[in-house]
This record gives structure tokens, sequence and C-alpha cells, in this order.
């Protein structure tokens, strides 16, 4: 129970934090999703 329990928690801190970690995400204009960040600027050479 501690091992998912410690899961959950990492991936709740990692996503705020790889939002506030990525503001260069704003570029693609998709900062509230990470992942989408990821392919905004390959979607998006601006």
């Amino acid at each position: 129970m501690d091992v998912p329990r410690d899961d959950e928690s990492m991936h709740s801190e990692e996503a705020p934090k790889e939002t506030l970690e990525k503001p260069s995400v704003g570029e693609g204009g998709e900062v509230r999703k990470p992942r989408i960040g990821r392919i905004a600027p390959q979607h998006k050479p601006e």
C-alpha cells in the first residue's frame, strides 16, 4: 500500500512541477499539458 501511495504522490507533485518548470511551453500554447508541450514545439516550429 506504501508503494502505490508514493506513486500517486510523485505523479501529483510532478504534474504541477512540470507545468511550472516548463514555462517556455507557452510558445506552443499548451502550458496546462506538459505532455503536449513536448509535441507543441514539434508541431509549431515557430
